[in-house]
C-alpha cells in the first residue's frame, strides 16, 4: 500500500455541493478536502460543514486572505473546526489580490503583503498556543486577547501566495 495521500481542492461551489463532493471524494479514498473562497461560500463555514459530515480525512482552507479576518477570529475558527474535523484541520492563509481585498471587502490591502502575512501568522500561532496577546504596533492591536479553550495540538498553518505577492517573496 502506498503512503501517498491525495487531497481534493474545491473552489466555486456551494456549501451543499462541497459537502457532497467531499463525501464522494472520501468514499473514493481521497485523504482530505480543501475549501477556497472568493465571492461564494466562505471557507470557514464550508470547512465547518464539510468537517462535520466526514468520517475520516482532514479539512483545510485554501486560502483565507489575511486582510479579511483578524488573527483572533482566525485562531477561533481554526480551533473550532479542529474540534470536529476527523483527520485534523489545516489553516491555509494568503494575501489574495487587491481587487478582492480592497474593492470587494472594503479593506486596505496593506503596504507589504509579506510583512502583513508574517504578522498574522505570528499572532494566530500565539493565540492558538493559548498565549494572552497584547500588541502595540502592526495592523492588529490587541489588548489581553486570548482563546478560552486553545487546541491541545494547534493546527498547521500553510501559506499560499497570489501572483502579485509572489514577486516580493523569492528566497523567503
Amino acid at each position: 500500500m502506498s503512503d501517498t495521500q491525495l487531497d481534493l481542492a474545491s473552489p466555486g461551489r456551494t456549501v451543499r455541493e462541497n459537502i457532497d463532493l467531499a463525501l464522494l471524494a472520501a468514499s473514493c479514498g481521497w485523504g482530505g478536502f480543501w475549501v477556497a473562497e472568493t465571492t461564494g461560500a466562505d471557507a470557514v463555514t464550508t470547512a465547518s460543514a464539510v468537517a462535520a459530515r466526514l468520517a475520516t480525512g482532514r479539512v483545510g482552507t485554501a486560502i483565507v486572505p489575511v486582510q479579511t479576518r483578524n488573527p483572533m477570529l482566525l485562531a477561533m475558527s481554526a480551533a473550532s473546526i479542529g474540534q470536529i474535523a476527523p483527520g485534523g484541520f489545516t489553516l491555509g492563509l494568503g494575501t489574495s489580490t487587491p481587487i478582492i481585498v480592497e474593492d470587494w471587502h472594503a479593506t486596505p490591502w496593506g503596504d507589504s503583503p509579506l510583512t502583513l502575512t508574517r504578522e498574522c501568522v505570528d499572532l494566530t500561532r500565539r493565540l492558538l498556543a493559548g498565549e494572552r496577546v497584547t500588541t502595540e504596533s502592526g495592523r492588529w492591536r490587541f489588548r489581553r486577547a486570548q482563546l478560552l479553550a486553545p487546541p491541545e495540538s494547534p493546527p498547521p498553518i500553510y501559506l499560499g501566495r497570489s501572483m502579485i505577492a509572489c514577486w516580493s517573496w523569492p528566497g523567503r
